[in-house]
C-alpha cells in the first residue's frame, strides 16, 4: 500500500526538479542574449536614423505607374440579378424556403436569400468579381421537402415546385 504512494511523491519531486532545471537553462540562456540583441538592434537603428536613399525621389519626379495595375474606375462593374418563386407541387408559394446562390463574389461563400410571403426570392450583386461568371449554382432548401439544386445563369427567373417528404 505504500509503495505507489512514494512512486507518486518521488514522480511529483523528479517532475519538479525536471520544471526548475528548465526555468533555470532559460534563465541563464536566452536573458542574457535577448539583452544583448536588444542592444545590438538599438544601437543599429540610433546610428542610421536617417532614411535610406530609396525612399526620396526628387521632387518633380512621380513614382512610376505600373501597367498592370488599372484603377478601381477603369475596371468593369457588373450587375446581375437572379429571382424566382418557390411553390408546392400544387402551386401554393412556400415561405421562408432557403435559397443559397454559391460562386458568387471573391470568396465563393455562397449567399443565402429567403422566400417571402408569395414564395418569391431576389438576389442581385454589382461587383468587379462577377464579370466573368457565366453560371452560378443554387440549392433550395425548407424542411419538410426535398432540396432541389440548379445551375442558374446570371438575370435569370427560376421557377421551381418543391415536393413534400409526406407525399411519396
Amino acid at each position: 500500500m505504500l509503495k505507489p504512494v512514494l512512486k507518486w511523491i518521488l514522480a511529483l519531486i523528479s517532475g519538479f526538479i525536471v520544471v526548475v532545471v528548465i526555468l533555470s537553462l532559460f534563465m541563464v540562456l536566452a536573458v542574457p542574449i535577448k539583452n544583448s540583441l536588444s542592444d545590438y538592434f538599438t544601437d543599429f537603428y540610433s546610428r542610421n536614423s536617417e532614411k535610406p536613399s530609396f525612399f526620396n525621389l526628387p521632387e518633380n519626379d512621380q513614382a512610376p505607374s505600373e501597367e498592370w495595375v488599372a484603377p478601381l474606375v477603369e475596371m468593369p462593374h457588373c450587375e446581375f440579378s437572379i429571382s424566382g418563386k418557390i411553390t408546392m407541387n400544387d402551386g401554393s408559394p412556400i415561405e421562408d424556403a432557403e435559397v443559397k446562390i454559391f460562386n458568387t463574389g471573391i470568396f465563393d461563400s455562397g449567399a443565402y436569400r429567403y422566400t417571402n410571403l408569395n414564395g418569391s426570392f431576389n438576389y442581385s450583386e454589382i461587383g468587379i468579381e462577377t464579370c466573368d461568371k457565366e453560371q452560378f449554382y443554387v440549392a433550395i432548401n425548407k424542411n419538410g421537402y426535398e432540396p432541389y439544386f440548379v445551375m442558374a445563369t446570371p438575370d435569370q427567373e427560376i421557377n421551381v415546385s418543391l415536393t413534400f417528404y409526406g407525399s411519396y
